[in-house]
């Protein structure tokens, strides 16, 4: 097996630690294969979406940046089929897009 090293920060390596002991990893290196063995699959099938797709799109952010969501909207408003907004905080907001179209354009999304 071949040994990789990466550079984090101390506090993100606590972070990652905590989240490993949580979910009941015994160390590091299993945690970060299964991590990474994720990130694979999700590439793997983000190529086989091909053709017309169904999908829904979750994006938690700040209320400062509504200008940016309601741009995002305009530009991929042929895919976007339903929207909810919720106000979760005096400071940040919920939005879940229900969207159908080409795969390509709602991976770009």
């Amino acid at each position: 097996m071949s040994i990789v090293s990466i550079s984090i920060s101390e506090e993100f390596l606590k972070d990652v630690e905590r989240a490993g002991k949580q979910l009941g990893f015994k160390g590091r290196s299993e945690m970060f294969r299964v991590a990474l063995a994720s990130l694979v699959e999700e590439a793997e099938q983000f190529n086989e979406l091909k053709g017309i797709v169904d999908a829904v799109f979750v994006v938690i952010h700040f209320k400062k940046d509504e200008p940016e969501i309601t741009k995002l909207k305009h530009a991929f408003g042929n895919i976007l089929k339903s929207q909810l907004h919720s106000c979760i905080t005096d400071t940040s907001c919920l939005e879940v897009f229900v969207l159908k179209g080409d795969a390509g354009q709602i991976m770009r999304m």
